[in-house]
């Protein structure tokens, strides 16, 4: 059975430390969280600590942009996950855990090839990180807020299936 699969990204942010980007789980569907993948460039480099951790209560306030989605098949339903950017950072929920922890990004100077780290969840045989219901949310976070002139790219893939048998 293929998965419905689904994208959403965006750049030139210039991060705040905390939640950067969240993936807010759906009512209808379950929601597998397969890559995260973090890009940046800055004028002089710097080294950020990258956690991406899940919750079982979502952020609230903070200045969040919810992204568009894109899917991978124009047959798809309309995605039930909702995924959003913040421009200043909201209160985090309730920590579950790390998912992957103290992972560093680079950010190098203008001019040179820019830090990208990419964070996988499963394959076809491991299991991916799953959201089931509004409550679970998984989020990238950053342990300190950038400087240098920073330009960040953050880039999200999931599949949602129905909420029985998953």
């Amino acid at each position: 059975m293929t998965l419905s699969t689904y994208a959403a990204g965006v750049q030139n942010l210039s991060g705040i430390a905390g939640d950067n980007l969240v993936i807010f789980g759906s009512a209808n569907t379950t929601v597998r969280v397969k890559r995260i993948s973090i890009s940046s460039s800055a004028s002089a480099a710097q080294t950020i600590n990258v956690n991406v951790i899940k919750r079982s209560t979502p952020d609230t306030g903070g200045t969040p942009v919810t992204l568009l989605a894109t899917t991978y098949d124009s047959l798809n339903a309309a995605p039930g996950a909702t995924v959003k950017y913040y421009t200043a950072a909201p209160t985090p929920g309730t920590q579950v855990g790390s998912l992957m922890r103290a992972a560093q990004i680079f950010i190098n100077t203008a001019g040179g090839t820019p830090g990208l780290t990419e964070f996988d969840f499963g394959d076809d045989i491991a299991q991916c990180a799953m959201l089931r219901g509004v409550n679970e949310c998984i989020c990238l976070n950053l342990g300190s807020t950038p400087t240098n002139s920073p330009n960040i790219g953050i880039d999200v893939e999931w599949t949602e299936s129905p909420p029985f048998g998953s």
